[in-house]
């Protein structure tokens, strides 16, 4: 990666990055996704058709995606999967996927911006990518009038705990997943949050 080169956030992903951006979310949340989806061309062709572009900001270097934030707004956040979509590319399958997806539904706060996944492509990782995207998730946030953001990290991901710890977030609660361990490869979420006012 040349590091020389300008290195643009953007508010809202490009059309022409809509296949690439749903391969980093699937390659980089596979935790979180893999259980419900797969991580497969099924699994990435309906996090494709569910994207929704004005919901990320995205890292481009010379035209090149290398990293992407998402975040809820006004109830809706990076994907929104369809029950016809689902059912289109899992079959009957589909509709027990969605439902599985839902009782993961994290609750909502009207004055806090809820960051909805952070990504970055391999070769770009250690740059400064993430901070940038996260400066810019947090700016979004107070031209939105949020008092603060919110995130999840898991257990298994040290280093995005510490980018989040460095950037002011502070733990605000852990939660055990419960019977889902048996779904998923981490076996506890932290929420954190930074308050934009301080």
């Amino acid at each position: 990666m040349n590091t020389s080169a300008q290195v643009d956030i953007r508010l809202g992903g490009q059309e022409q990055h809509r296949d690439a951006i749903a391969r980093l979310y699937l390659y980089a949340l596979h935790e979180k996704i893999a259980p419900f989806l797969g991580t497969g061309e099924k699994a990435e062709r309906l996090l494709s058709e569910s994207l929704n572009l004005d919901r990320v900001l995205v890292a481009l270097q010379g035209g090149r995606l290398l990293g992407v934030a998402g975040f809820e707004q006004n109830g809706r956040g990076v994907f929104s999967p369809k029950l016809a979509s689902m059912y289109r590319i899992f079959g009957w399958s589909g509709c027990v996927r969605l439902l599985a997806m839902a009782m993961l539904d994290r609750s909502k706060s009207s004055d806090t911006l809820l960051m909805d996944g952070l990504a970055v492509v391999n070769e770009a990782r250690g740059k400064g990518i993430g901070t940038l995207l996260l400066a810019a998730v947090e700016d979004h946030a107070r031209r939105l009038g949020k008092q603060g953001v919110r995130l999840d990290v898991i257990d298994t991901n040290p280093l995005a705990r510490r980018l989040y710890e460095r950037r002011g977030y502070r733990s605000v609660q852990t939660r055990a997943v419960g019977l889902f361990r048996f779904l998923f490869s981490f076996a506890a979420a932290t929420e954190m949050r930074k308050d934009l006012a301080a």
